[in-house]
């Protein structure tokens, strides 16, 4: 080889050489920014969990505290009801019977609602649980609800207490 090409590949090398540099350059100036960027999302992210943790903790209290106001009349109603005894020492079923409509109206605002069973009703799994069974030779079909034992309650669509039954079933 002549000294030219070997002053023309070297000189190309040197070129070659200088623009990996620039590149590494370029590339550790890239891998600087985005591990900065990741180190401050990462923070933020850490903040924004922190802060939702504590909203969801104060959303909670709130509702709670909103739910418990409205159980203080009723509170009152029978304190004022225990007062007010009659001259036999009974309280007067009017008022209770008015504590318990103020109870439903607040757990209808909440969206309580009982779930409604009747007797010679067909068993429901997804509302009902059998705590009792009895057999008979004259009933038309297995699993037919005889008696409400407890009531139950759904909220939001989701049953929060199942209906305690007795059921009844055919004798073999």
């Amino acid at each position: 080889m002549n000294e030219t090409n070997i002053n023309n590949t070297q000189q190309n090398l040197n070129e070659k050489i200088e623009s990996l540099n620039l590149e590494i350059d370029k590339l550790n100036n890239e891998s600087k920014n985005n591990w900065e960027l990741f180190v401050r999302c990462k923070a933020e992210m850490e903040n924004l969990k922190k802060r939702t943790d504590k909203e969801i903790l104060n959303t909670s209290n709130f509702a709670l505290q909103n739910i418990l106001c409205d159980f203080i009349p009723l509170l009152d109603s029978f304190e004022l009801c225990f007062k007010k005894k009659t001259e036999d020492n009974l309280i007067n079923i009017d008022g209770v019977i008015l504590m318990h409509k103020m109870l439903l109206n607040i757990l209808d605002k909440y969206n309580l609602k009982k779930i409604s069973t009747e007797e010679n009703e067909k068993l429901d799994i997804s509302k009902h649980e059998a705590i009792s069974v009895e057999y008979k030779d004259d009933i038309e079909e297995d699993d037919t609800i005889k008696t409400v034992l407890q009531n139950g309650y759904i909220l939001n669509d989701r049953v929060l207490r199942y209906v305690k039954v007795s059921v009844l079933k055919r004798k073999n």
